[in-house]
């Protein structure tokens, strides 16, 4: 299973609001690729993210959490 960050990172090349927070995040010194979801919410709000970044966040949380629903049902 691979962490959240490590997920936003795959669209580090995509041109859209996915891509402009996986870049943000790939040039952030202080952020661990092993985070999950909670912990980068977290650390993206202690920043004052603005609110297009905490809603591209959810909905890159919401896919996050269906793949690896869809992940899990296939181990079942």
């Amino acid at each position: 299973m691979s962490s959240f960050v490590r997920f936003v990172l795959k669209f580090k090349y995509s041109d859209c609001p996915w891509g402009d927070l996986a870049r943000d995040t790939r040039d952030a010194d202080d952020v661990k690729r092993t985070w999950g979801f909670r912990t980068f919410k977290k650390y993206l709000e202690q920043r004052g993210a603005c609110d297009r970044a905490m809603d591209t966040l959810e909905a890159m949380g919401q896919e996050y959490a269906r793949r690896q629903a869809v992940l899990f049902a296939g181990k079942a």
